[in-house]
């Protein structure tokens, strides 16, 4: 259940993406579509973070697959290069820092300028983005409406979705996007990531100097959501005892320096001093590499998960303010945990405005009991 603000929000956001829709509906009705004939460079749109880069991938596959001979290139955020890394379907990788978007307006505007046929926006898109896209003389640009109340993009696209209240996981979503140009996805809609060599020989050395070998249970632990509320020390903790104490399992923690102190907590509170590592601060190819010498996944709604489903890494995803619906794993080997119907859940918020007994009710209905069972079921 959801309390009265979000119910709210959720009915504003559709109103204004209604309206959005119907603006863009009444100004291109007499306009004459561009062709799609002889397109030669696409550029698609995907400033967010590394979950939302890995769920583009089945579209770039099929987007790619439809127009074999055109040049496909992609605009992500610095330092995001990593998550394409070796993509087979991409020519050239765009950094742009999307909250500086409107300080660089002329500088971005310049570097696509007269140089693409078609542009594609499969992040929820900015005012000023979609604006930029037809300065930039691109004859065809589609993309969606869902977006907040405050950021209509419609207005600047030849064709948007229309609006859809209807939850789907962000794979879908970005395919839809695809069907307004008449291309539909293929069978196999799964995401693709690849790892370096290097970074490969890296993971290899560090699990070596631990004694971690391809026959043990290795389990990435991903404790801290950057989007999210997160899980508690003290289940967690228990969580990896009952792991290393049931399967001998070896327990592999992951996350930023910022989120050391979460991550040594947990170490601290836990009754075994042995079988638990972290590597520190790694790059994203080296969280690929880990992940994908890995047996098992468990942890928050986050980064990890996807990157355990596109490697088809067995994983537990634990969600409360995320919604399973949107970003649930693409993977079979996959099990997300959320009291949907129970809890106040899926708010999307990073910070919970309940107090007291209330207070990350999302999160407390989940038990150590609740995730052991779901590797039991997956090992």
């Amino acid at each position: 259940m959801k309390h009265f603000r979000a119910k709210a929000e959720d009915k504003l956001r559709r109103l204004s993406n209604t309206l959005d829709y119907s603006v863009h509906i009444a100004r291109t009705l007499f306009q004459k579509e561009p062709s799609l004939d002889n397109v030669k460079n696409i550029l698609i749109v995907e400033l967010k973070r590394i979950g939302d880069l890995i769920v583009s991938t089945p579209a770039i596959r099929t987007l790619k697959s439809n127009f074999p001979n055109a040049n496909l290139d992609i605009i992500i955020p610095p330092g995001m290069e990593e998550v394409l890394f070796n993509n087979p379907h991409l020519n050239k990788i765009i950094s742009w820092e999307r909250e500086k978007t409107k300080e660089n307006y002329q500088l971005y505007l310049n570097e696509i300028q007269n140089k693409y046929d078609l542009a594609i926006i499969l992040h929820n898109g900015t005012f000023s983005i979609s604006k930029m896209l037809k300065e930039a003389n691109i004859p065809y640009r589609i993309g969606c409406t869902r977006v907040g109340l405050t950021e209509p993009k419609g207005f600047f696209l030849t064709r948007q979705l229309l609006p859809d209240k209807t939850l789907k996981h962000k794979i879908e979503d970005n395919l839809d996007v695809l069907k307004l140009i008449n291309i539909y996805p293929m069978d196999d809609k799964h995401p693709e990531i690849y790892v370096s060599k290097e970074t490969q020989s890296w993971v290899e050395t560090k699990f070596k100097e631990k004694k971690i070998t391809e026959k043990d249970f290795t389990v990435i632990f991903s404790v801290v959501s950057q989007s999210h509320p997160t899980w508690f020390k003290e289940r967690f903790a228990l969580l990896a005892d009952k792991l290393i104490e049931k399967y001998k399992a070896k327990i592999v923690f992951v996350g930023t320096n910022k989120e050391k102190k979460f991550i040594y907590d947990v170490k601290r509170l836990m009754k075994s001093r042995r079988n638990h590592y972290w590597f520190g601060q790694t790059t994203i190819q080296g969280l690929f590499a880990l992940i994908n010498n890995s047996k098992m996944v468990v942890g928050i709604d986050s980064s990890p998960t996807n990157i355990a489903a596109a490697f088809k890494i067995p994983v537990v995803a634990l969600f409360g303010a995320g919604d399973r619906t949107i970003w649930h794993p693409f993977n079979k080997n996959s099990i997300s945990i959320q009291r949907k119907h129970e809890v106040c859940t899926a708010c999307m918020k990073s910070f919970c405005k309940f107090k007291n007994h209330r207070y990350l009710e999302c999160m407390k209905s989940i038990t150590v009991n609740d995730v052991l069972r779901a590797v039991e079921r997956l090992k």
